[in-house]
């Protein structure tokens, strides 16, 4: 009887000696650098991550420091119309957002994340060279010297800019949804409590890269616009409701869903999408009350300001940033959970590109709105 128990009872101890072991090692098959099965104690999670978001701050900080500044720099350096410079940042916005499904195809099927994401950020940094020699190049008395006799020191100029400014759009673009997905891939989806984290991963992965938009409007854009630092208003409002959603309302939601994340994703991109409406909504209304004001003051063929408090834009800039948390944040953490494993950084860029084809959709409509609206008493 006794040795009978006793062989019962070994291999039930050999069993979970081996889980033991097994429970070091992901559930999902992943791999570490060298190529052998990843350990759950020394690879991965938030100690990858934390760089992963450190490379979205700085790379959002230099991408935003240079959009905020954009227009300003277009029309008061290069003396382009408002109409043209507007067109213009909304085609380089929308390349930069187009850039990431490049990129997530290199990644997925040739380089992988990680080297993928290393090239781009060479080409943004070296755009952001070019670009600040573009920026030289009216002090530069001996650039004449090397010009052809047919070009001018101007047009030189705007050709070096355009070729930084677009390597800066494409060496961003890249390396987001490589840099996204390679910061989702550290957790376990085979774990409950690291599937929990990946979540939260999304959250704090939008919220460090406004973070970085953040410093580029106050600090960066108020050294040389000080207006162009009121957009921070959007980016405060996505630094305060991150921290929010994530500690405050998801804990409320799961109690009357269930859900370990609060809501789907479907749903936080409708939530999104409301606020998003709402803000478009309150632009119509400021922009229509600036017009009359305008008008009953006989401002409109005059190139100064009209009598009306900037204040008035903080409403639509705090609704964009709420819609920000919950529909972009919505939409990355939907398109990487309903993805294959050889496709999520193809479909992380899907998802940016959308808004690459809202910054296209953006300057065809400003192309469009002085046909349409231009009158002998209303020039625009």
């Amino acid at each position: 009887m006794d040795s009978t128990d006793q062989f019962d009872t070994s291999p039930l101890l050999e069993e979970n000696s081996l889980q033991e072991d097994t429970t070091e090692y992901t559930g999902d098959g992943s791999i570490c650098a060298r190529g052998n099965p990843a350990s759950k104690k020394h690879t991965g999670q938030w100690k990858v991550c934390s760089f992963a978001l450190v490379c979205s701050f700085c790379s959002y900080l230099a991408y935003s420091s240079i959009a905020k500044n954009l227009v300003s720099y277009l029309t008061k350096v290069l003396h382009e119309t408002n109409v043209v410079a507007a067109r213009n940042v909304s085609t380089w916005q929308g390349s930069s957002f187009l850039a990431p499904l490049v990129g997530a195809f290199v990644a997925d099927s040739y380089l992988g994340k990680y080297w993928t994401a290393l090239i781009s950020f060479t080409i943004l940094i070296v755009g952001m060279m070019i670009l600040v020699l573009s920026a030289t190049l009216p002090l530069t008395s001996t650039i004449l010297i090397v010009l052809p006799a047919w070009t001018d020191t101007n047009s030189f100029q705007h050709i070096i800019f355009f070729v930084g400014l677009y390597m800066v759009a494409v060496g961003y673009g890249v390396q987001s949804p490589c840099v996204t997905s390679f910061g989702a891939d550290q957790f376990d989806d085979t774990d409950g409590e690291e599937k929990t984290e990946k979540s939260s991963f999304f959250n704090w992965h939008h919220f460090t890269v406004n973070a970085g938009a953040l410093i580029s409007g106050t600090v960066l854009v108020w050294i040389q616009d000080h207006k162009a630092s009121f957009q921070s208003v959007e980016v405060i409002t996505v630094l305060a409701l991150v921290p929010t959603y994530e500690r405050i309302l998801v804990p409320i939601l799961r109690k009357f869903t269930g859900m370990a994340n609060g809501i789907t994703p479907l749903q936080r991109i409708g939530m999104g999408l409301f606020f998003s409406t709402l803000s478009m909504v309150s632009a119509a209304l400021v922009e229509s009350n600036r017009l009359q004001i305008a008008q009953a003051k006989g401002l409109v063929h005059q190139n100064v300001a009209v009598p009306m408090s900037i204040l008035w834009q903080g409403p639509q800039y705090f609704l964009v940033g709420v819609s920000e948390v919950f529909s972009l944040i919505g939409l990355s953490e939907f398109f990487y959970e309903e993805s294959p494993d050889a496709m999520r950084s193809l479909c992380v860029g899907f998802y940016l590109a959308d808004i690459s084809a809202g910054g296209y959709l953006s300057s065809f409509i400003v192309s469009l709105v002085p046909v349409f609206t231009a009158r002998r008493d209303s020039p625009v």
